[in-house]
Protein backbone atom coordinates (compact mmCIF):
# COMPACT_ATOMS: atom_id res chain seq x y z
CA UNK A 1 0.00 0.00 0.00
CA UNK A 2 1.43 3.43 -1.10
CA UNK A 3 1.98 6.11 1.76
CA UNK A 4 -1.01 8.48 0.02
CA UNK A 5 -2.92 5.86 0.15
CA UNK A 6 -2.20 4.92 3.67
CA UNK A 7 -2.87 8.09 5.01
CA UNK A 8 -6.11 8.84 3.79
CA UNK A 9 -7.49 5.51 5.39
CA UNK A 10 -6.25 7.26 8.66
CA UNK A 11 -7.98 10.48 7.69
CA UNK A 12 -11.07 8.84 6.64
CA UNK A 13 -11.23 7.32 10.44
CA UNK A 14 -9.78 10.78 12.10
CA UNK A 15 -6.76 9.54 13.29
CA UNK A 16 -3.02 10.66 12.82
CA UNK A 17 -1.05 8.37 10.96
CA UNK A 18 0.92 6.61 13.60
CA UNK A 19 -2.05 5.42 15.24
CA UNK A 20 -1.97 1.90 16.73
CA UNK A 21 -4.21 -0.93 16.03
CA UNK A 22 -6.15 -0.49 19.47
CA UNK A 23 -6.64 3.19 18.60
CA UNK A 24 -8.13 2.54 15.28
CA UNK A 25 -10.49 -0.02 16.24
CA UNK A 26 -11.90 2.66 18.62
CA UNK A 27 -12.26 5.21 15.80
CA UNK A 28 -13.61 2.60 13.51
CA UNK A 29 -16.46 1.34 16.31
CA UNK A 30 -16.99 5.12 17.11
CA UNK A 31 -17.53 6.45 13.74
CA UNK A 32 -19.66 3.35 12.64
CA UNK A 33 -21.83 4.07 15.63
CA UNK A 34 -22.30 7.95 14.75
CA UNK A 35 -23.37 7.61 11.08
CA UNK A 36 -25.15 4.25 11.39
CA UNK A 37 -27.75 5.44 14.34
CA UNK A 38 -29.64 8.93 14.89
CA UNK A 39 -27.16 10.98 16.61
CA UNK A 40 -26.96 13.87 18.24
CA UNK A 41 -23.71 14.78 17.20
CA UNK A 42 -24.77 14.80 13.66
CA UNK A 43 -28.05 16.63 14.91
CA UNK A 44 -27.54 19.98 13.68
CA UNK A 45 -26.26 18.95 9.98
CA UNK A 46 -29.07 15.90 9.52
CA UNK A 47 -30.35 18.04 6.45
CA UNK A 48 -26.95 18.45 4.28
CA UNK A 49 -26.70 15.03 4.89
CA UNK A 50 -28.57 12.43 2.84
CA UNK A 51 -28.70 8.66 3.99
CA UNK A 52 -27.21 8.03 0.91
CA UNK A 53 -23.92 10.14 1.99
CA UNK A 54 -24.52 8.62 4.98
CA UNK A 55 -24.07 5.02 2.81
CA UNK A 56 -21.07 6.20 1.11
CA UNK A 57 -19.35 7.40 4.67
CA UNK A 58 -19.93 3.95 6.07
CA UNK A 59 -18.40 2.32 3.61
CA UNK A 60 -15.34 4.43 3.43
CA UNK A 61 -15.32 3.75 7.13
CA UNK A 62 -15.38 0.00 6.50
CA UNK A 63 -13.06 -0.33 3.33
CA UNK A 64 -10.28 1.94 5.52
CA UNK A 65 -11.06 -0.16 8.29
CA UNK A 66 -10.61 -3.38 6.36
CA UNK A 67 -7.27 -2.16 4.56
CA UNK A 68 -5.59 -1.02 7.62
CA UNK A 69 -6.61 -4.51 9.11
CA UNK A 70 -4.47 -6.14 6.63
CA UNK A 71 -1.70 -3.40 6.13
CA UNK A 72 -1.44 -4.07 10.42
CA UNK A 73 -1.62 -7.93 9.90
CA UNK A 74 1.40 -8.04 7.23
CA UNK A 75 3.67 -5.25 9.04
CA UNK A 76 3.16 -7.53 12.30
CA UNK A 77 4.07 -10.63 10.17
CA UNK A 78 6.91 -8.60 9.26
CA UNK A 79 7.69 -7.54 12.50
CA UNK A 80 7.81 -11.09 13.95
CA UNK A 81 10.46 -12.32 11.09
CA UNK A 82 12.34 -9.17 11.94
CA UNK A 83 12.58 -10.18 15.61
CA UNK A 84 13.17 -13.96 14.75
CA UNK A 85 16.48 -13.11 12.58
CA UNK A 86 17.23 -10.79 15.12
CA UNK A 87 16.98 -13.30 18.40
CA UNK A 88 18.92 -16.08 16.64
CA UNK A 89 21.72 -13.93 16.38
CA UNK A 90 21.45 -13.12 19.54
CA UNK A 91 22.69 -16.60 22.58
CA UNK A 92 22.61 -14.69 25.87
CA UNK A 93 20.61 -10.80 26.67
CA UNK A 94 21.92 -8.43 28.67
CA UNK A 95 21.79 -4.57 28.06
CA UNK A 96 23.46 -4.02 25.06
CA UNK A 97 21.34 -7.25 23.49
CA UNK A 98 18.66 -5.13 24.56
CA UNK A 99 19.44 -2.22 22.91
CA UNK A 100 20.90 -4.07 19.94
CA UNK A 101 17.43 -5.48 19.43
CA UNK A 102 15.39 -2.54 20.00
CA UNK A 103 17.42 -0.18 17.47
CA UNK A 104 17.06 -2.63 15.04
CA UNK A 105 13.25 -2.72 15.03
CA UNK A 106 13.43 0.96 15.16
CA UNK A 107 11.81 1.47 18.57
CA UNK A 108 12.06 4.52 20.61
CA UNK A 109 12.83 3.94 24.33
CA UNK A 110 9.86 6.63 25.10
CA UNK A 111 7.38 4.39 22.84
CA UNK A 112 8.84 1.55 25.84
CA UNK A 113 8.67 3.94 28.73
CA UNK A 114 4.63 5.18 27.94
CA UNK A 115 4.04 1.54 27.14
CA UNK A 116 5.43 -0.05 30.04
CA UNK A 117 5.30 2.59 32.95
CA UNK A 118 9.19 1.95 33.11
CA UNK A 119 10.80 5.76 33.40
CA UNK A 120 13.45 5.95 30.64
CA UNK A 121 16.57 6.63 32.63
CA UNK A 122 15.81 2.88 34.20
CA UNK A 123 15.63 1.71 30.87
CA UNK A 124 18.75 3.23 30.07
CA UNK A 125 20.29 1.92 32.67
CA UNK A 126 19.05 -1.53 32.20
CA UNK A 127 20.27 -1.27 28.77
CA UNK A 128 23.90 -0.45 30.00
CA UNK A 129 23.90 -3.47 32.14
CA UNK A 130 24.24 -0.36 35.20
CA UNK A 131 23.39 -2.54 37.87
CA UNK A 132 23.81 -0.33 40.61
CA UNK A 133 21.21 2.18 39.35
CA UNK A 134 18.86 -0.13 39.32
CA UNK A 135 16.15 -0.79 42.03
CA UNK A 136 16.13 -3.64 44.03
CA UNK A 137 15.86 -6.95 41.87
CA UNK A 138 12.90 -7.80 42.57
CA UNK A 139 11.69 -4.25 40.43
CA UNK A 140 14.73 -4.92 38.14
CA UNK A 141 13.22 -8.35 37.42
CA UNK A 142 9.75 -6.53 36.53
CA UNK A 143 11.03 -4.17 34.37
CA UNK A 144 13.30 -6.65 31.72
CA UNK A 145 10.31 -8.85 32.17
CA UNK A 146 7.78 -5.80 30.75
CA UNK A 147 11.04 -4.71 28.47
CA UNK A 148 10.98 -8.49 27.00
CA UNK A 149 7.20 -8.35 26.24
CA UNK A 150 7.45 -5.23 24.68
CA UNK A 151 9.99 -6.38 22.10
CA UNK A 152 8.03 -9.76 21.82
CA UNK A 153 10.44 -11.91 23.45
CA UNK A 154 10.48 -15.01 25.59
CA UNK A 155 10.63 -12.73 29.01
CA UNK A 156 11.86 -16.23 31.21
CA UNK A 157 14.64 -16.56 28.87
CA UNK A 158 15.31 -12.35 28.36
CA UNK A 159 14.88 -12.66 32.57
CA UNK A 160 17.31 -15.52 33.54
CA UNK A 161 19.66 -14.22 31.39
CA UNK A 162 19.88 -10.85 32.35
CA UNK A 163 19.14 -11.41 35.90
CA UNK A 164 22.49 -13.70 35.75
CA UNK A 165 24.45 -10.40 35.12
CA UNK A 166 22.69 -8.70 37.70
CA UNK A 167 23.12 -11.22 40.67
CA UNK A 168 26.90 -11.24 39.67
CA UNK A 169 27.65 -8.02 40.54
CA UNK A 170 25.44 -8.17 43.52
CA UNK A 171 27.77 -10.99 44.75
CA UNK A 172 30.74 -8.91 44.01
CA UNK A 173 29.63 -5.87 45.76
CA UNK A 174 29.07 -7.03 48.91
CA UNK A 175 31.96 -9.48 48.97
CA UNK A 176 33.96 -6.54 49.55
Amino acid sequence: MDKETLERYFEILELPNDSTWPQIRKAYCSLQELYSSPSIVLLPVEDELSSTRKEEILNEIEEAYQELEIYFKNRKHHFEKNIQAIVSEIDFFNGPALKQMREALKIDLLDIALATSIQVNHLKNLEKDQYGALPRDVYTRGYVTNYAKYLSLDPKKVVDDYMQGYEAWYKKKHEL
